[in-house]
C-alpha cells in the first residue's frame, strides 16, 4: 500500500477543469518518485482503486462557486464537500464518488481535497492566468505539507 497518492483529476479539453491535471503534472517534476502523483477524468472505478491503494490521497481538482485561482483546501472525513451537481463537470461529482468510496469503505485513513476556482470549462486548451496562480499556490502548498510529514 502506499502511503501518499496525489490525484489530479479534470479534463486538459476543458480549459480550466485542466487545472487538477496541470498541479499533478508539475508536482510530479518535483517530488521524490516515492510519492505516487497520477492523473483521473474522474472515472469512478479507477479513482476508487487509487484512493483504496494509500494511507493519504490528496485530490485536485477545478472548483465552481469561488472566484476563479482561489484555493480551497477540505479535509474530506472532517467537512462536507458541495452536492449540488453545478459544482463538477465529470459525470459523477467528487463528492458523489467520494460518498461512493465511504460507502464501500474505500476511503484511505487521510484524503484531502484541494479546489483551484475555475470559471472557464469550455472546450478548448489550456487554464486561465488566474487558474494558473492557483495551480501554482496548491503546488506550493502540497510539496510544504509533504515535507512537514516527512520532518515529523
Amino acid at each position: 500500500m502506499s502511503p501518499v497518492v496525489i490525484v489530479g483529476v479534470g479534463s486538459l479539453l476543458r480549459r480550466d477543469d485542466g487545472a487538477g491535471i496541470v498541479a499533478a503534472r508539475r508536482l510530479r517534476a518535483v517530488l521524490p518518485l516515492s510519492v505516487r502523483v497520477d492523473e483521473s477524468a474522474a472515472e469512478v472505478s479507477k479513482l476508487l482503486t487509487l484512493l483504496s491503494s494509500c494511507r493519504c490521497a490528496i485530490l485536485i481538482d477545478a472548483a465552481c462557486g469561488i472566484p476563479a485561482g482561489q484555493v480551497l483546501r477540505i479535509d474530506a472525513h472532517a467537512q462536507t464537500l458541495p452536492t449540488a451537481p453545478s459544482t463538477s463537470s465529470h459525470a459523477l461529482t467528487l463528492a458523489q464518488i467520494l460518498d461512493l468510496g465511504r460507502a464501500l469503505g474505500q476511503l484511505p485513513e487521510t484524503l484531502i481535497l484541494y479546489g483551484i476556482g475555475a470559471t472557464d470549462f469550455g472546450m478548448g486548451e489550456g487554464i486561465s492566468p488566474a487558474v494558473d496562480a492557483g495551480v501554482t499556490e496548491v503546488v506550493d502548498r502540497i510539496v510544504a505539507e509533504l515535507e512537514k510529514k516527512a520532518d515529523s
